[in-house]
This record gives structure tokens, C-alpha cells and sequence, in this order.
């Protein structure tokens, strides 16, 4: 096995290091260190200015001269003299019917393309794709397409051999391997590619080659020639697949002639999945030793003789779980991959490089606070530094902290080691994660401060906060209804700008307007409780809001003091506290094969915590569709397991519950768990008998329907109890569940929690986890609504087939469903339809959509039974009919069975015309295809939450208070009265909340400037992540992401952050009003200000001519006119710290 030491700092050791004219070859033990050591390799070895990155005139010049036609695919992307490559593997488990995504493919063929005929360079692989099978040099020479300006070459033609190189024609091109063809023109994204190009014919001859943009399709650049690889590492040519019917009846025996993928192989099509079958399109098949120069060294380090034989370990076990499934027609392992013992013997018998170490660990230790002051420790150092930053807003933090401290430093952006500015601290975005120190100078990672994972995920995105996405401004449209907590519910007019201020624009009853200082929008919030329509309006300056506001608080109250009741009851409950295996949780989370989320991360963390307590678990995990709920809950399983509990876990229909099975019995393959299933589909003598070794305890994990819900069923040691998706069972099924939660842990999974299971989250009365950011490479799925339209639906099932597709057909009645299936064959007649719904028997039912998973049929027309858990990877369109007899959460459902790849899937939602549909299903319609980003889920469920209401929590008041003053301003009153009754006090009803405003006058714009930050929706959502931040770092996490996102702060956007801080304290001191005035700042306390008035008099004595009082709750503060508006600010943040009561506020590093 390999130390990941390894790999921390060879980077920087073999930059220093290379040979020339050779080729160095890198094996690292997976694709998390492939990435990061092929990033680091990048950031050393970049020297030149990022206008030299670009691809300059030399570099044409000598693409132009290329003498064969490999070497004109060597148009390296690299900086400097050295190209560096990252030959991954396809990023799918082995076997699996997913195509890799069209990029990776893309530069796996460019790597191929480019390495037999490369001078000198870094090939970084990971031990398990050094062990493929690749298709032949010969295939990316045969059909290699090399053209110039000028050539005689007929443009249908170039589209023969376009298709025969495997590019599909597409209207317009989206991604790599597609090409358009209108008119003279053509537009190709070829393979390799960092552009798509435009070719113009006049006649047969080729007269322009350009690159465009995907987006505003403008000319990029001209070109005199160009070079297409292959879309593919198959040979997809009509000579291909002749070779794979030969191949595959050759080597998997004449049955396979009725298998879905040779029958699809034969029809002309491209299923996803193919690329397990590559050896079959080949007489002879490569591996990455072939392609490699003769000049080519391997880095000396441990051979990969673990990684490969884990490798290959996985790969048989795959093999043996799926191959039954798959109607006995997968290549065995060692058709796909050499053997341990070949790659061995290959990388052994290269020369190797033996690199001497320069790079000398820094290490950091302990919690993050303690990290952080060793950080400045190794800071203070008087040597030559260079400190590491994942992003610019962390870099630009630390530039001010250095230089308030007054210690030299320089932003740079790539370092040098004999760069002038070495001698001072050099700060640099780079991928660097661990410190260390190497001839003479310190590389600090910032990274290091933090505890936990060095190698983060790329997409890392902070855990979302229910209350915090209900209240969000973000989605806010103009004319929607929101609640100011002074003057009540209006409605929006946007951003409106006056002077030197931006202002929001709300507009009252009788046309009334009022404008609010974006430093004030935290007194906003949106409306949710009832229909937009049917929000109240209320008066500017009217007694009516004043009324229900008083009425509601004293309710509030009543309503805190019982859930806080609530609250104890729960944290009394006894339940079994489970001593989570450390080690073997580990073992399980580092066999997971994909990257886990964020936000997964945190949720696995949320239910390992909930175990480790005393009272019972009551978690539901929300999450889309293929987001990564189900391995939340194999975690939790598997815990629970290892504690000598038991484990049950119910779906809602048997197709769904049979996945899981499968799935559980996938991950678990290496483990002593026992996994059994309870379902229709077995027999009832199977059924009995998995019964009674439930009772016995010879089970650890059952899975099944709600037939465990049934008296009969017995557990022996039952200690966790998943639910998924939750919002499918009925009412007498809760009840059940809710006997079985006294002492039992509950994890429920849903994509949509229903409105009550959201307000229950919302209150605090189940914990709730969302899981909102998407698997990398994951697309939204594009909606299209339609009345019932023949044309329409041929097209979409024409597109989806022409590329190798599937469709899902939903008409839910089952009445009429073969009728609309003889329609679709009499529209499609080439086309293979199949019909399921839930009125089939068990066997039949079952084989239907086994069939559909093995690809021998093209449409499958179904009922909602298909809404929860079909997995079906090659199936990316989905037409539903009647789509608004559906409710929001089953539209999601159904739209989540579909967008499981990379490639762009479609939803078509068939309905009457739209004016002919009631208001409820139109707001339905329109929230469902304006909610369509990844991640949507949890958003979908608060819009239906305000469609149909609530739901009651604990009294029958709450629905109606909810619906006059929104959801939003309800949850901020609860959360108050709530806090105040933990602190032994109550709402005031009387309360203006007047404590909880500030206002500050600057005599410069502070505002995000329009030219910044352009869509006015974002900035509305930047200005109330501001007002919310509830410290110093909060707004310096706003301020980072402000830097990374739209680059340095311009000085109105540097004046909102330092007035928001300054407000900040000012809040926290009780200070009114605050106005910088000329040379003065003038200053109003309120009564009840939390002063040291000690310390302010000290001040006044000792400094008169600065410090003055004008009345019995104000003072002026001169400060001169040398400063600027920073650094009064500065000056006034001092001050307020100075006199403060409480602890001094401590600016984050």
C-alpha cells in the first residue's frame, strides 16, 4: 500500500527535479490524490503570465508544421515547456450502466492522442486505470479527421465520417461529441477540444474554420486547420459494431444474441454503459504501457501492488453480483482490466527516477483555534514565506490582517523562488493543502488551520439551514408579497436607486410606497402562509398591522412555552445510546466509490451523532433525487448493526424496496451483515421464513414494504427504523410508525417532506438535514410543458432514441393505458413499448421492468408506480401525461426518475391549456418549472406548504397566525419567544423592536455597485446574508465569497462590509444612531445602552478635544480630516469595543 504522505509535498520535490526530453510517469493510489497531485503539478510548474497560457501564434505555427497526423493532436494546454497529463479512470463502478461524462472522455482520448509522439512531460494515473484495457493506437488513427482551409471535401461527406467517428448530430451542439449541421455551415465540439468549432463550405471546399462561443455563438478565434479525434474510445463505425456481434457471440456464447445491449448494438443505437464492453469493438485491445514513449521513467515509489489487488478484488465481486442480473452477458474482470501481476511486471520493467527530498513537513495540531495561532506563530517568522489560499476572499482577508499588523507582504500570482518579493510574505491562490518547508522558504497552507479532511470537495458548499432557505430573498420576484415587521405585508417593486443609497421598494395600499435601506433589510422578510393572491395588503401607517402583530405575540408565547414542553419531553426520552465504531465506520465510508457532498458529509455526521445520544433519533434527511439520502442511511445502518441492533427499512412500493435490497446487499458485499427482503415478489413459504429468522435474530438488515408493518412481524433486538420517502404512506401506516418511535431511532428520507412534516422540521420538533448540493457533472433536468401535441411527443421520444435512450411514458389510468401505448406504437412503429402498473400480477410486473432495465425495450408507459426509486441510468426522458391532475411533490418524483448522468434530460409535462386550469394548479405548474435547479426539492416542498397550508403543530390558532403574517416572520417570533422564555423571560408585547435597529449614515455610498454585482436579485440576497450574520465572521464569510465570486471589493462595496460590522457592534451597545458628518461623527444612544461609562469618561477627560457630549444620550467624535472613510470607521469600531460591556470583538484571521 502507498503512504498518502507519499503524495503530500512530491509535487514541489519533482518540479525541481525533471529531466528533459523525458517522459515522467506518476502512479497514485486513487482519483482524489490524482486530482490534487496533478492540480499541485500545474501551480509549480506555471510560469508564465496567463496571457502566455494562451494558445499564442508560435504554438499555431507549430501545430501547423506537424508532419503526421498524431503529432497534430499535440496541442498541449500546459504552461511552460512541460505538458502535464491526468489519465483518469471512467469515474463509474465497474460495470455500470452510466456513460462517463463527455469531458473525461475528452481528455482520456487527448491523453492517448497526445503521449506516443510527446517530447518530455507528467503523466499522473491511478493504479486502477493503468490496469485498463484501451482501444488501439490504430483507432484514433483511423478515424482521425484532419482538414484545412482550402480542402476539396464535400460537407456530407465530413458528416459520414463524423458519424462513423461516433459524433451525434444534435440541432444545436451542447457538450462534446455532437455536432449541427445548417446550411454551408457546421458546428463540431470535438473530443480534445477546449472550444467548438464552425466550419464554412463554399461549394465542396472548406472556406473558413472558426472557434466560437457555446453561449453567444461569436467567433472566438480563425483557424487554418484542425484535427477531430474520435467522440469515443469505441468503434461505434458500422465495421465496430459487426466486430462486437462476432466478438460478443465469440466470447459470451450465441444467448447473448437476446440480450438488451446486443440487440441495441444491432438496431444502429448507443445505450449508455458501453464502455465495459469495449474489448468486443477490437481484435486487439491496448493498455496505457502501449501508448507510453520509449523516453518514459516512472517516479520511484512502493509499486501498487495493494491498490491494484483491492482493484481487482472489487472488480470480481461486481462481477458476480451483477452478472445474473445482467442476463449473463458481462466481459469477465480479466477481459477488462490486466491482472495484477502484468501491471506489475509492465511499470517494473520501466527506468526509474529517484527523486531526492527538499520538502520538510510543517505539521499542525490540535482544534482549529489552536492551529490557528500556530499559524501565526510560523507567520511572524522572519524568513521568506509563501502563504497557500484556496480562494482570493481568504487571501485578500489575510493581506488586510498583515498589514494592520505591519507586517510585509505582497499579493502574487505565481510563485518564483528568486522573485524579488520572496523576501517578504508572499501571498498566492493555490491547491496547496499541507505545509511544509523547502530550500530556505515556508509554504503555510491556510488549510491547515482548519481540523478534519485535507482534500475538500471542490463543489463544498456550507450545510443549508432550513429557516434560513424558507426566508431567503433569493427568489424573490417583483409584486410578491413580503412582510415588514413595522409597517406589514406589501409588496415588492425591486432595487431602487437614490443618491448615493440603494433602496428596496415596497408598495402598501392606496399606492403607498416605502423605501428601506438595504442595511435594514434584515426588517424584511418573504411572505409564505397562504397564495400570493390572497396575502393581505396592508395600510402604511395603519392601526391593523399594530393590532394583529400585538395579538400574535401574545399567542406566541403560549405557543413557545408548549413547545418548549415539547422540547423536554423529547431530550427526556430514554432511549439506547449506540457506541459508534470508529474504525469500521471508516472502513465502510472509504469503500464508498463516489466523492461524497458536503452536505452528505454532514448529514452522515447529523445521524452518527444522533446515535452516540441517549434519547431517541427523529431525523429526516431531504435531499433530490440521486443526491446520496440512501448512503446516509447505509451508514446509519451499519452502525446500528455494529452495536448489535437490528434495522429495518420501509419503502413504499416493492419496486423500490427490491433497489434497495439490491443496493444494501451491493455495499455490504464485504461485510458478515445479513441482509434480507419482505415483498410480494417472494413467495410466501420465502416470506415465512425471513420472518422468522428476523424473530431470531439471524438478521441484522430486513428491507421491505409496508407488510412489516404488520402484527405479525417480529423483531428480536430492533433498534433503527428508516423510512423513505415518507410522503408516500397514509395515514393508519404513520400511526403504526409512530408506535414504533418510543425508543427507537427514526431516519426518514424524502425528496419532498409534505407541509406538516416541514413545519414540524421548521419548529424544532424533528431535526431536519438537506442535502442540497449535486453529484459533479449532474445536470438540471429541462422542463417542457405542452398541451397534448403528436409532433411534440414524437420529437421528444425521436431525440431520446436517436442517442441510445430510454423513455418513461406516465399516464396514470390504468383504464385507458393500453389504448394511449397502441397510440405511441402506431406514432413510433419501430419502437419497442411496454405497459406496467401496479393492477399486474408480482412475476409480471416484475419482468416488465427488469426487461426495461436490460434495454429490450424502448418506452415504458407506466402509472406513478415508477415514481419512487426506478433507477434506470439510460432512461433521460420522461412525458407525463395529465400532469396537472399531480401534486408538486410527486411532479418531483417523477421528474427525479430521469437526469441520473451527464447527459441533459428531458420532462415533458402534458396538460389542458393552461387557461382552462384552476389558479392552485397553475401556481403548481409554475412554481415546479421555476424551481427546476438541482437541489430544488426542499424549496418545491415550502411552496406547497404555502399552497395548502401549514398543517397544525400544537394549537388550532396557528394556521391563521401563520397566514397573516407570513411563515417566515412567524418562525422569527417563535425562535424570540422561545429564547426569551429560555432566559426566563417573555415576548414583550409592547415591544417596537426598535432594539433591533441601528442606523448608520456614511457621507460615501456603501452599496453593492450594480457594475459589480449585476442581477438585482443577487445583490437583495447579499445585502440580507449581511444583515443576518450574527458576527464578525459571518460578514468576513460574506465578504470571502463576495472576493471569489466577483472579484476585488470596489470601495462602495468595501464601505458596506465595514458598515455592516460597525452596525454590528453598534447594536450589541445599544447605539441608535450613528452619522458621519464632515469631520465629526455624531453618535445617540438609547436608554438602556450597554456601556462601560468609566471607560467613556476616561475617554472625554483625557481626549476633549475628540470626545464630546450633546446631550444626555449623545456625543460627537472629531477625528480629523487626515483620515479616510476606512480608517474612521476603524477608529469607530475601536471605540465602541473600548466602551463596550461586553467581550471585545475579535476579527476573524
Amino acid at each position: 500500500m502507498i503512504s498518502a504522505d507519499t503524495f503530500k509535498f512530491i509535487t514541489y520535490d519533482l518540479s525541481r527535479q525533471l529531466r528533459p526530453n523525458t517522459v515522467h510517469l506518476l502512479v497514485v493510489p486513487d482519483a482524489l490524490w490524482g486530482h490534487y497531485v496533478y492540480e499541485n503539478l500545474k501551480f509549480w510548474l506555471k510560469k508564465a503570465s496567463p496571457e502566455q497560457e494562451a494558445l499564442t501564434a508560435e504554438q499555431g505555427k507549430a501545430f501547423a508544421a506537424a508532419q503526421t497526423s498524431r503529432a497534430a493532436f499535440q496541442l498541449s494546454t500546459a504552461a511552460g515547456d512541460y505538458p502535464i497529463y491526468w489519465f483518469s479512470d471512467w469515474e463509474t463502478l465497474p460495470y455500470d450502466q452510466y456513460t462517463p461524462h463527455p469531458d473525461l472522455i475528452s481528455e482520456r482520448l487527448r491523453v492517448l492522442a497526445e503521449l506516443p509522439t510527446c517530447p518530455q512531460g507528467i503523466v499522473v494515473v491511478s493504479a486502477a486505470a493503468l490496469s485498463q484495457r484501451l482501444c488501439p493506437q490504430t483507432h484514433l488513427d483511423k478515424y482521425g479527421i484532419h482538414v484545412r482551409t482550402g480542402d476539396h471535401l464535400p460537407r456530407q461527406q465530413f458528416i459520414q465520417r463524423l458519424l462513423q467517428a461516433g459524433y451525434q448530430h444534435n440541432a444545436l451542439i451542447k457538450e462534446k461529441g455532437e455536432y449541427a449541421a445548417r446550411g454551408a455551415l457546421l458546428d463540431i465540439f470535438p473530443m480534445g477540444a477546449q472550444a467548438p468549432i464552425r466550419l464554412e463550405w463554399f461549394d465542396d471546399e472548406i472556406e473558413h474554420i472558426r472557434t466560437f462561443d457555446l453561449q453567444t455563438q461569436f467567433t472566438l478565434s480563425k483557424l487554418r486547420q484542425i484535427s477531430i479525434l474520435p467522440s469515443h474510445e469505441l468503434d461505434l463505425s458500422d465495421a465496430g459494431r459487426v466486430c462486437f456481434r462476432q466478438s460478443a457471440r465469440r466470447l459470451l456464447g450465441d444467448k447473448v444474441e437476446k440480450s438488451g445491449v446486443y440487440e441495441s448494438i444491432s438496431a444502429g443505437r448507443t445505450p449508455q454503459g458501453l464502455e465495459y464492453y469495449l474489448p468486443l469493438f477490437f481484435d486487439e485491445t491496448a493498455t496505457l504501457f502501449d501508448y507510453l514513449p520509449p523516453h518514459t521513467m516512472r517516479i520511484e515509489m512502493p509499486l501498487p501492488v495493494a491498490e491494484l489487488e483491492q482493484h481487482a478484488d472489487y472488480c470480481r465481486k461486481r462481477y458476480a453480483r451483477l452478472h445474473s442480473m445482467r442476463e449473463h452477458a458481462l466481459l469477465a474482470p480479466e477481459q477488462l482490466w490486466q491482472s495484477e501481476e502484468e501491471t506489475i511486471a509492465a511499470l517494473s520493467a520501466l527506468p526509474a527516477l529517484a527523486l531526492r527530498t527538499h520538502a520538510k513537513a510543517i505539521v499542525f495540531s490540535g482544534k482549529s483555534d489552536e492551529r490557528q495561532a500556530q499559524w501565526q506563530e510560523q507567520i511572524a517568522r522572519d524568513q521568506p514565506m509563501c502563504l497557500h489560499f484556496a480562494g482570493n476572499g481568504l487571501r485578500e482577508q489575510e493581506f488586510e490582517r498583515l498589514q494592520k499588523a505591519h507586517l510585509p507582504a505582497v499579493l502574487v500570482e505565481h510563485w518564483q523562488a528568486n522573485d524579488a518579493a520572496a523576501a517578504q510574505r508572499q501571498l498566492i491562490v493555490s491547491p496547496l493543502q499541507y505545509s511544509f518547508a523547502a530550500e530556505g522558504c515556508l509554504h503555510l497552507a491556510e488549510s491547515d488551520t482548519h481540523s478534519g479532511s485535507h482534500l475538500p470537495n471542490l463543489r463544498e458548499n456550507k450545510q443549508k439551514n432550513a429557516g434560513e432557505l424558507i426566508q431567503s430573498l433569493q427568489d424573490l420576484s417583483i409584486g410578491a408579497p413580503v412582510v415588514h415587521i413595522d409597517h406589514g405585508v406589501g409588496r415588492y417593486l425591486g432595487l431602487e436607486r437614490f443618491g448615493d443609497e440603494e433602496l428596496i421598494a415596497i408598495e402598501y395600499a392606496k399606492n403607498a410606497k416605502l423605501f428601506v435601506a438595504v442595511g435594514d433589510v434584515d426588517l424584511i422578510s418573504k411572505y409564505s402562509g397562504s397564495a400570493p393572491e390572497n396575502a393581505p395588503l396592508h395600510e402604511l401607517g395603519g392601526k391593523v398591522w399594530q393590532q394583529i402583530k400585538r395579538k400574535i405575540k401574545q399567542n406566541v408565547n403560549d405557543t413557545a412555552a408548549e413547545l418548549l414542553a415539547v422540547y423536554a419531553a423529547r431530550e427526556a426520552a430514554q432511549g439506547r445510546s449506540i457506541a459508534i465504531d470508529t474504525a469500521a465506520m471508516q472502513q465502510l465510508a472509504d469503500s464508498f466509490t463516489y466523492e461524497e457532498t458536503p452536505d452528505q458529509l454532514a448529514a452522515i455526521d447529523a445521524v452518527l451523532e444522533d446515535l452516540a445520544r441517549e434519547r431517541p433519533m427523529d431525523r429526516i434527511i431531504c435531499g433530490d433525487v440521486g443526491f446520496g439520502k440512501t448512503e446516509v442511511a447505509i451508514r446509519a445502518a451499519y452502525a446500528a448493526v455494529l452495536a448489535g441492533q437490528q434495522v429495518v427499512l420501509i419503502a413504499p412500493t416493492t419496486l423500490l424496496a427490491d433497489q434497495h435490497y439490491h443496493h444494501f446487499a451491493d455495499r455490504f458485499a464485504d461485510t458478515a451483515l445479513t441482509i434480507d427482503s419482505i415483498s410480494r415478489f417472494k413467495s410466501t413459504a420465502e416470506q415465512k421464513a425471513a420472518l422468522a429468522a428476523l424473530k431470531e435474530g439471524r438478521t441484522d438488515i430486513i428491507i421491505g414494504t409496508h407488510r412489516l408493518l404488520q402484527s405479525d412481524v417480529a423483531f428480536a433486538r430492533l433498534g433503527l427504523v428508516i423510512i423513505d420517502e415518507e410522503q408516500r404512506f397514509g395515514v393508519r401506516h404513520k400511526e403504526k410508525l409512530k408506535s414504533l418511535r418510543a425508543d427507537v431511532n427514526l431516519l426518514t428520507l424524502t425528496a419532498t417532506p409534505i407541509p406538516r412534516t416541514l413545519n414540524l422540521a421548521l419548529t424544532g420538533l424533528r431535526d431536519l438535514s438537506i442535502i442540497a448540493t449535486p453529484p459533479g457533472g449532474r445536470q438540471s433536468v429541462q422542463i417542457i410543458i405542452s398541451d397534448w401535441d403528436l409532433a411534440t411527443i414524437e420529437e421528444a421520444c425521436e431525440r431520446e432514441l436517436a442517442r441510445g435512450g430510454q423513455i418513461f411514458f406516465l399516464h396514470n389510468d390504468v383504464a385507458s393505458i393500453e389504448r394511449i401505448a397502441r397510440s405511441l406504437q402506431e406514432l413510433l412503429p419501430e419502437s419497442r413499448i411496454a405497459i406496467a402498473h401496479g393492477q399486474m400480477r408480482e412475476r409480471e410486473l416484475e419482468n416488465v421492468m427488469q426487461a426495461f432495465y436490460n434495454r429490450h425495450y424502448d418506452i415504458l408507459v407506466a402509472t406513478t408506480i415508477i415514481e419512487s426509486g426506478i433507477d434506470i441510468p439510460n432512461a433521460n426522458t420522461i412525458i407525463i401525461n395529465h400532469a396537472d391532475r399531480l401534486g408538486l411533490a410527486q411532479l418531483h418524483q417523477l421528474r427525479g426518475r430521469v437526469g441520473r448522468s451527464h447527459h441533459q434530460a428531458y420532462a415533458y409535462l402534458i396538460t389542458p391549456p393552461l387557461s382552462t386550469l384552476n389558479k392552485d394548479t397553475q401556481r403548481r405548474l409554475d412554481a415546479f418549472t421555476t424551481l427546476d435547479s438541482l437541489g430544488a426539492g426542499f424549496l418545491l416542498a415550502s411552496q406547497d406548504l404555502e399552497i395548502r397550508g401549514a398543517g397544525e403543530i400544537l394549537g388550532d390558532e396557528q394556521s391563521g397566525q401563520i397566514q397573516q403574517i407570513g411563515m417566515s416572520y412567524y418562525l422569527d417570533l417563535l425562535d424570540r419567544a422561545t429564547a426569551a422564555l429560555k432566559a426566563g423571560q417573555s415576548l414583550s408585547i409592547e415591544d417596537d423592536e426598535d432594539s433591533r435597529k441601528a442606523e448608520i449614515e456614511l457621507d460615501e455610498p456603501a452599496l453593492l455597485p450594480a457594475d459589480y454585482v449585476r442581477d438585482p436579485q443577487e445583490r437583495l440576497s447579499i445585502y440580507q446574508q449581511l444583515a443576518r450574520a450574527k458576527d464578525d465572521a459571518g460578514i468576513a464569510a460574506v465578504e470571502m465569497t463576495l472576493i471569489d465570486r466577483f472579484g476585488h471589493l470596489p470601495p462602495a462595496a468595501k464601505y458596506l462590509i465595514q458598515r455592516s460590522r460597525l452596525k454590528h457592534r453598534a447594536l450589541s451597545i445599544g447605539i441608535e444612531r450613528m452619522a458621519f458628518e464632515g469631520q465629526k461623527i455624531a453618535i445617540a444612544f438609547r436608554q438602556e445602552a450597554a456601556i462601560n461609562p468609566d471607560r467613556l469618561f476616561a475617554k472625554m477627560q483625557s481626549a476633549p478635544h475628540i470626545y464630546r457630549m450633546t446631550g444626555p444620550s449623545s456625543l460627537t467624535l472629531q477625528d480629523g480630516s487626515s483620515l479616510n472613510l476606512g480608517e474612521r470607521l476603524q477608529h469607530i469600531e475601536q471605540f465602541i469595543d473600548d466602551i463596550s460591556l461586553k467581550p471585545k470583538h475579535v476579527s476573524p484571521a
